[in-house]
């Protein structure tokens, strides 16, 4: 039977019998043809379906991001052809090892919830492992905006926040560390925050509140650059994250204080 003779019923067939959560065969489908593109577009509300592809995949719009500018299919459009099938590794993974990876999440922060739901506690949420990575000065979240729209775009919590306040036990407050969405808060959004104040300088106070919490770094540093040249080293929240490197990334809930909100802290070697 010649490819243009099959009827559209049978490709709505196998277009419903992809997993919907299946990011890249929908949007390698949708591209492959113009016929296969308008199984999609007859929908009643095609960009509530491409919505649901993203939020199943953990991938969500940036804060200034409109719908009626940049709609949730051209989402997942950009997601699919740059960054779908990107080989990366276990410490930089993108494509469909994220995707599946962000999957998982996901299905692990859903039971979560549902235990919580039973025990009458709050379900815990789990940091994305993309934050937890090394600042060695590379730290370039609009850069990855375009370059790797997948790991930008992926939830920075499990399951998603709407707000919440980016820290760390590096001595300083973030100037931009209160985040806010309509959607869920993504890695770039917490990363922005970080990078907004890379290069501030560190007020004395600051400075030994660091010191103070990570005395195995400055004694490390001080064995082989003496007094003076440590501090000369120290004094940027940039020159602190090359010395005393990122280990951990975990959520602390503080949503019982008064005006409390979910932090994700960042915790130094």
């Amino acid at each position: 039977m010649p490819f243009s003779s099959i009827p559209p019923e049978i490709w709505l067939l196998v277009k419903d019998a992809i997993p919907p959560s299946d990011m890249r065969t929908h949007v390698c489908f949708y591209q492959a043809s113009p016929r296969f593109a308008a199984l999609y577009d007859s929908l009643a509300d095609p960009d509530a379906f491409w919505e649901d592809v993203c939020t199943m995949c953990a991938i969500a719009r940036f804060p200034d991001e409109h719908p009626s500018v940049r709609t949730w299919k051209a989402i997942a459009m950009e997601c699919v052809d740059v960054d779908g099938f990107c080989a990366g590794s276990s410490k930089h993974p993108c494509g469909e090892v994220l995707l599946e990876r962000n999957r998982a999440m996901i299905r692990e922060a859903a039971l979560r919830i549902h235990k919580a739901r039973n025990s009458d506690a709050a379900a815990p949420l789990e940091t994305n492992k993309l934050l937890r990575r090394d600042f060695y000065g590379d730290l370039a979240p609009e850069a990855d905006k375009t370059l790797h729209p997948l790991c930008a775009r992926s939830y920075a919590t499990f399951p998603g926040v709407t707000q919440c306040l980016v820290d760390g036990d590096w001595g300083r407050e973030l100037r931009k560390g209160k985040l806010q969405s309509d959607y869920a808060i993504t890695v770039h959004d917490v990363l922005r925050a970080v990078q907004e104040d890379m290069e501030e300088p560190l007020r004395v106070g600051e400075l030994w509140e660091y010191l103070e919490d990570h005395e195995h770094c400055a004694l490390h540093a001080l064995s082989y650059r003496g007094v003076r040249g440590t501090l000369d080293r120290l004094r940027t929240l940039s020159d602190v994250l090359q010395t005393c490197y990122v280990k951990d990334t975990r959520v602390v809930d503080n949503t019982h204080l008064d005006g409390g909100r979910h932090s994700i802290m960042f915790y130094l070697k």
